[in-house]
């Protein structure tokens, strides 16, 4: 974990959502938050703390108007008028937050537009209004976390990518949640600053649930990457070991003379993007994940060998679930061999999808 955690250097970082100025200048206002928020229960501190610290990017000019419709649509109206102001709206109690707008931004440099009641609940303003540059993305997330809609997991500091993917493969994602707003200014979240990193992972957590069947299908591609995640072909792309590498790819291809050259470091950094941060179409998942072995690999044929041991790692660990190929069939991983092929056709393309489907009902 505290290899994920890095200390900013000098011309080190690109530009983040908030400069190392804005974590120092505004210590003392996040003291006073922490303390305000200390009673809360963390996916409600999660709530608070993304809506101050957006908000204090730009304290007399964050208020991005009200939204269309509300995110929660069961949320309850205050009026019986059919002509309906969305600013009026006010969600289950279930739902709402412990804090207002006026308790949460009293003391800080925030301002609350006079077209916003400070009265308002944190998980109504959510719900039915916006805040400037921060991605619509966010507040699903933010808001489904709450309903139970999106099945989020907290956490106080940064998993690995092959801790996410396990996670994943459950159906789950993480958010980080770091309090220690002492560190904010030097640290950097797998290359992000603080706040970028936690709207990263609500975005990441958004395009993996709002769509279930998108879901399911990325289940299904993560569920074909945990069939082979301990397999010695991976370790040795992985670590970079050349005898490990030509021993495990000769055993894939026939014990036949494979390349034994070291595979690059861009390897692990592009699985591990794979594995964790991509939320794409399962096609482009696959077609990725081959292009990243063959461009590591110098040798077709060892790459060739190392792809079909992994579809047949795939094949065996799903074959024989218990009661599943008797309702759904066998899975058919044939139609990864040709996965980036040139003539690779729509029905091929709807074949993949098919068999994440599979996959994730197995």
């Amino acid at each position: 974990m505290e290899s994920i955690i890095q200390t900013k250097h000098k011309d080190r970082y690109r530009i983040q959502f908030c400069d190392e100025n804005f974590y120092r200048r505004y210590q003392n206002v996040f003291e006073m938050w922490q303390k305000r928020f200390k009673s809360l229960e963390n996916v409600e501190k999660l709530q608070a703390w993304v809506t101050v610290l957006s908000c204090l990017r730009r304290p007399n000019d964050w208020y991005g108007g009200p939204r269309a419709l509300p995110i929660v649509s069961t949320a309850m109206l205050t009026t019986s008028s059919l002509d309906v102001d969305v600013s009026c709206v006010l969600s289950d109690k279930n739902y709402n937050h412990k804090l207002t707008l006026s308790e949460i931004f009293e003391g800080s440099p925030v301002l609350i537009p006079s077209k916003l009641p400070s009265s308002m609940n944190l998980f109504d303003f959510l719900n039915a209004h916006r805040i400037k540059a921060l991605p619509e993305s966010c507040f699903r997330s933010l808001c489904y976390i709450r309903t139970g809609r999106y099945p989020l997991r907290l956490s106080s500091g940064v998993v690995s990518p092959f801790e996410l993917l396990q996670i994943q493969f459950r159906g789950e994602r993480i958010v980080s949640m770091d309090e220690d707003f002492s560190a904010w200014p030097e640290r950097l979240y797998s290359g992000r600053d603080y706040l970028c990193f936690v709207i990263h992972d609500l975005i990441h957590a958004d395009h993996f649930f709002y769509e279930p069947q998108h879901r399911d299908r990325q289940l299904g591609f993560y569920k074909f990457v945990n069939s082979f995640i301990n397999d010695e072909s991976l370790a040795a792309l992985l670590n970079g070991s050349s005898s490990s590498f030509s021993s495990s790819a000769a055993d894939a291809n026939g014990g036949a003379e494979l390349d034994s050259e070291k595979p690059t470091a861009a390897f692990r950094e592009g699985f591990e993007y794979i594995i964790s941060d991509m939320n794409s179409h399962p096609l482009h998942l696959f077609q990725t994940l081959h292009s990243l072995l063959f461009k590591s690999v110098s040798d077709d044929v060892t790459a060739s060998g190392i792809w079909r041991r992994w579809l047949a790692l795939a094949a065996n660990s799903s074959a024989g679930k218990s009661g599943y190929d008797s309702l759904h069939g066998v899975c058919d991983f044939s139609v990864l061999e040709r996965i980036n092929a040139r003539d690779f056709s729509f029905e091929e393309a709807k074949a993949v999808e098919s068999l994440c489907m599979q996959l994730a009902l197995s």
